[in-house]
């Protein structure tokens, strides 16, 4: 699920502990942490949390709905 979200390393997540993860590398050290908790489960139909926090740019709203690529 970690690829999914992070668009396979191309987007920076973060870990339970708050450590950011940038790259295949640094997930599949996830999956190696992980899978002695992962290998013996049953499939099921679990949900995951997720945060997103968006950074301002520096627009004000009327940039937003007239700038570029915008009606």
């Amino acid at each position: 699920m970690i690829n999914y979200v992070s668009r396979n390393g191309a987007v920076v997540v973060e870990n339970e502990r708050g450590d950011q993860l940038r790259g295949r590398d640094q997930l599949a050290a996830v999956g190696d942490e992980w899978d002695h908790l992962m290998k013996n489960r049953t499939e099921s139909r679990d949900i995951g949390l997720f945060k997103i926090s968006v950074a301002d740019g520096g627009r004000d709203d009327d940039d937003l709905l007239t700038g570029p690529g915008r009606l």
